[in-house]
């Protein structure tokens, strides 16, 4: 139901996101200075708004939360007093201060959507499709629906018409005048995907378009060694060895050129692909010396992927029982 949402709602109207534009917290955004909630609400609502979040005029935020004094004279609105001891406090009924409360609260989303100017983005990534794309295609594998494996076809072409250039490589953002490159993190996770469409259709084209776009990555990122960079030399700022390898390894540049250059070159057996492979585990064995979780998280991220490890094919994968062998997987 959630993808079938994706599908109808995100990329057949293309929403991304929506996010405020510079200083969020300012006075009237998120935390509130006395001042303007003295001149947005009324005498009678500010005291009852007073009481029921704890306001001050010198702000609220405790001093252990903010040591350095970077919210003072802001005031959070977390309620704090339960209504009944607004009510007591102030002689009212519990319903007359649910009503102001109601009341101070649209007055302040309201203040809240005139202060704060947003930027909306309708462009969808790359990574975004090859992430939908990747979803679509285990859909087609679970339910068996030929209509579900057509929706994941057509995500794929939607990615190499509009985001892919033989000549010029894969791009992030594409639309219109406006073309973003990508970047290694990106190019892996649609080479992964583009292959799990293979796997499940045995059809050689997606299998070429992946193989295409891995190695034209590997020419823009592997100039500085076997292991790939994030980024292209040139768009370097600093030298930005790759991208995360702290975290999840899975999630990481590395682990997804791991989890797809495993896959490739298990089908291919391009030497390239292999000595990046090699480049990995050695990388990975230094790490592992000093903090045990980066062969942990290696090994589970072998073993745990959400589609089957082509690499451990032997034989011939192009033979009857070798191509009904990776169907089934």
């Amino acid at each position: 139901e959630l993808l079938e949402l994706l599908e109808s709602e995100w990329l057949a109207k293309e929403i991304s996101s929506k996010s405020p534009e510079g200083n969020a917290d300012m006075p009237g955004a998120f935390l509130w200075d006395y001042r303007t909630l003295k001149k947005v609400l009324s005498p009678d609502e500010l005291k009852v708004a007073t009481i029921a979040f704890s306001l001050e005029p010198t702000g609220n935020i405790p001093l252990e939360t903010d040591p350095l004094g970077d919210y003072y004279n802001l005031n959070s609105l977390r309620s704090k007093n339960s209504s009944q001891e607004v009510a007591d406090k102030l002689q009212l009924s519990v319903e007359v201060v649910s009503m102001a409360l109601t009341t101070i609260k649209s007055k302040l989303l309201t203040h809240r959507r005139n202060q704060i100017k947003t930027t909306s983005e309708s462009t969808l990534t790359v990574k975004d499709l090859a992430l939908v794309l990747r979803a679509q295609i285990l859909r087609a594998n679970h339910t068996g629906s030929s209509a579900h494996l057509d929706a994941a076809k057509t995500t794929a072409n939607r990615i190499l018409s509009n985001y892919w250039k033989p000549k010029k490589g894969l791009f992030r953002i594409s639309a219109n005048l406006t073309m973003v490159p990508a970047r290694c993190h990106d190019a892996m996770v649609v080479g992964r995907s583009l292959n799990e469409l293979y796997q499940a259709t045995l059809d050689q084209h997606w299998l070429k378009s992946a193989t295409a776009i891995v190695d034209h990555s590997i020419e823009q990122f592997g100039f500085s060694g076997e292991i790939l960079t994030e980024l292209a030399q040139e768009e370097q700022i600093v030298p930005l060895r790759q991208f995360s390898v702290s975290m999840i390894f899975g999630e990481s540049t590395l682990g997804i050129s791991d989890q797809t250059l495993s896959r490739l070159y298990a089908l291919t057996k391009k030497e390239v692909y292999g000595g990046i492979l090699d480049a990995h585990r050695r990388y990975i064995a230094r790490q592992a010396e000093g903090r045990v979780v980066y062969h942990t998280d290696y090994i589970s991220s072998c073993s745990l992927g959400d589609s089957a490890l082509v690499a451990v094919l032997q034989g011939d994968i192009s033979s009857q029982l070798g191509k009904q062998f990776i169907a089934t997987l």
